[in-house]
């Protein structure tokens, strides 16, 4: 913007800090919008701008006093803006710092929230299985207390029609009765 493009605006004395705005906000957003250098002075300091012009022209060397007095001034805004341009790279960086951070946390949270549930799943099929197991066992108990009844009873029924059974009487037996 050092092209020559210059514009000085005067506001009243009470309206000053508004047009610059807060850390020269305002004065910087007038300035990209027009492509404009931009000073911006209270009615009171440019008529002492103007009466200081005229003391200049009438004492030349006064005049390279105040010029060396604009060039400090340039360099103090300037470096005032680099300032700001750098704590404004600082405040970008941190923000994208504690959004990734954050980013970071949930994947992490995820990532525990994923475990634990799987970690659910596989106790819950451990215990599902060792149900399984448990009630094989119990049928299988079942079956061979089953198996051991049907053994028993069928005995029982043996011993029973044995019992039924009439007796075969021997030889001796047969002649002494039909005698």
């Amino acid at each position: 913007r050092d092209d020559g493009k210059f514009a000085q605006v005067i506001v009243p004395d009470d309206q000053l800090s508004l047009a610059i705005g807060k850390a020269g906000q305002n004065a910087r957003l007038a300035a990209r919008l027009t492509d404009l250098r931009i000073d911006i002075k209270s009615k009171t300091q440019f008529a002492k701008m103007l009466e200081e012009m005229q003391n200049e022209n009438d004492n030349p060397e006064a005049n390279v006093d105040d010029n060396a007095n604009i060039a400090i001034e340039e360099n103090e805004n300037k470096e005032a803006e680099q300032i700001e341009e750098v704590d404004k790279v600082k405040e970008k960086k941190a923000t994208k710092k504690k959004a990734d951070s954050k980013e970071k946390e949930e994947s992490e949270k995820k990532s525990k929230k994923a475990t634990k549930e799987d970690e659910l799943k596989v106790e819950k099929e451990k215990k599902s299985k060792k149900e399984d197991k448990n009630e094989n066992k119990e049928e299988t108990k079942n079956e061979t207390e089953g198996t051991k009844m049907e053994k028993k009873t069928k005995k029982k029924v043996e011993e029973i029609e044995i019992e039924k059974k009439p007796k075969k009487s021997t030889k001796k037996e047969t002649k002494k009765s039909s005698k």
